[in-house]
């Protein structure tokens, strides 16, 4: 339970300690934090908690519990032409390791434009799901965070990642075995 904790400290506190465009010095203080011990739901430390940021590839965690929220099995699977990995049929389980393990931007686009009727529809579910979460301040335009326009704040950080520790699928990713 105590690594669990750290971890999520670590998440929160590396994805907001520095801004994800390097070109302008950010407007706000460098660091934002908070930790929360997940035993007793307190939070034991913060700082800056409530300054939106950027959240970068942390937003592929949306990406994946809006796939699992629309297509909770794992093993169905989807035919895909995905140019470095070529055409085949991947499983859910497949494309969310990716996602997460090899934070492959490719395939949150890839994702986004197949689970539901539109990218554009992707997108309202995950800031639908933010909502439904408690994160107040998030905003999502991407499924991948590569652009700058994904922002929340790290105690909306929090919550997502707190959030998907609920989802077997997420919180036990690991790297597919013939992509090691």
């Amino acid at each position: 339970l105590s690594m669990k904790r750290t971890i999520i400290a670590l998440m929160v506190t590396v994805c907001f300690g520095a801004n994800a465009n390097k070109r302008q010095p950010p407007p706000q203080p460098e660091k934002s934090v908070i930790v929360i011990n997940r035993s007793t739901n307190q939070i034991t430390h913060e700082l800056n908690a409530d300054q939106p940021r950027s959240m970068a590839s942390i937003t592929k965690v949306m990406t994946a519990m809006v796939v699992l929220d629309t297509l909770p099995n794992l093993y169905d699977k989807i035919k895909l032409k995905v140019a470095y990995l070529g055409r085949r049929e991947y499983s859910v389980k497949e494309m969310l390791d990716l996602l997460l393990v090899r934070s492959d931007n490719n395939i949150a686009e890839i994702l986004s434009k197949n689970f539901l009727a539109s990218r554009d529809t992707f997108i309202a579910a995950m800031n639908n799901k933010a909502r439904q979460i408690g994160m107040t301040t998030a905003e999502f335009v991407d499924p991948s965070g590569l652009g700058a326009g994904n922002r929340a704040t790290a105690r909306d950080i929090a919550r997502m990642v707190l959030t998907s520790a609920s989802y077997p699928a997420i919180r036990d990713s690991s790297m597919p075995k013939d992509r090691k």
